[in-house]
Formats: C-alpha cells, sequence, structure tokens
C-alpha cells in the first residue's frame, strides 16, 4: 500500500499544531490551578470547583470539542491533503481551525472567538488566586477532553482514509465479456 506523504503529513502537521497548543494551555492553566487550590478550599469553593469542571466540561469538552471545533479541525485538516495552497499546508493549525482560508464569515468568527477568549483570560487573571485556581482548573480539564476527543477523531479519520486509499490502490480482478467478474 503506497500512500501519499502529503495525505498523512498534512493533517497530521495540522493536527499535531492545534493539539500542542491545546497541551501548552492544559500545562500552563493546570499549574494556576493547583498553586491556587493546593491552600485548600472551603466547602463553597468545592461546590464552585464542582459545579465549574460539569459546566465546562459538557459545554467546552463535550459540546465544543468532541461536537463542533474537533470534528471541524479534523476535517480542514484532511482538505489539505488535497490541492491546497503549499502556504495553507505551512499554516496548517491555523488552516484547521478555520483562522485562514476559509469563508469571511467562519473567519470573522474564529478570529472573534480568538478575542473573546483573550478578554476571558485577562478578566480571570483579575481574580483572587483561588477563584482563579478554579476556574483555571476547569478550564484545563474541559482543554484536556478537547485534546483526547481531538485526536481520537483525528486517528479515526486517519484510519478511515488510510483504508480508502488502499482499497482504491488494491488490483481489482478483470472481467471478460458476458463473464462478471
Amino acid at each position: 500500500m503506497r500512500v501519499g506523504l502529503r495525505a498523512i503529513a498534512a493533517p497530521s502537521w495540522a493536527v499535531l499544531g492545534v493539539v500542542v497548543l491545546l497541551v501548552e494551555s492544559v500545562v500552563r492553566l493546570g499549574s494556576v490551578a493547583i498553586a491556587g487550590i493546593v491552600g485548600g478550599l472551603r466547602p463553597h469553593e468545592w461546590a464552585a470547583l464542582a459545579a465549574g469542571i460539569a459546566v465546562m466540561g459538557y459545554v467546552e469538552g463535550y459540546r465544543t470539542f468532541s461536537r463542533s471545533f474537533g470534528p471541524r479541525v479534523v476535517e480542514r485538516s484532511f482538505e489539505l491533503a488535497g490541492a491546497r495552497p503549499a502556504l495553507y499546508v505551512a499554516l496548517g493549525p491555523l488552516y484547521a481551525m478555520s483562522l485562514v482560508g476559509d469563508t469571511r464569515r467562519r473567519m470573522a468568527k474564529s478570529w472573534a472567538l480568538v478575542a473573546a477568549i483573550v478578554a476571558i483570560v485577562v478578566a480571570v487573571r483579575s481574580l483572587p488566586p483561588t477563584w482563579r485556581g478554579i476556574v483555571d482548573a476547569s478550564v484545563a480539564l474541559s482543554l484536556s477532553w478537547g485534546v483526547v476527543a481531538l485526536c481520537a477523531q483525528w486517528l479515526s479519520r486517519l484510519r478511515r482514509e488510510l483504508d480508502r486509499r488502499a482499497a482504491d490502490a488494491a488490483p481489482r480482478p478483470r472481467s471478460t465479456p458476458g463473464r462478471p467478474a
């Protein structure tokens, strides 16, 4: 089975770039969360942490990463295996996240989301350490979910793509006129 390098490398580069970005955020937020929580939490803070994890796990982890962002990133990453300009392949993670090379509307939404995330990060940084730790723990766990979901979706799509390419490349039995193959 011979599969073109671009068919694997371009989508893998795009997804890997997004995963690295998410993992870096998980590590950074996780360390801030641990530092904010290490002194112990009061009962209402434990409740806030549990609620934050539940809400962020559902909204950001499941709804966003598993059902929206992840599938879109994987789909767009595999578009790079086709006849896309080399610049889009080089900017693979940005392309996969619809920050470049998409419709104006989709790119505007994606950049607006980036701006909103930056604004939220700035706002959360002004919270007292315990509350910042609670928020950061919730976000870090939902981003971890996102990493796992994105990797699982990418591996599933890669397997289907390789199977499809192998089936297309397999020799077919020749049929003779009047006799089915």
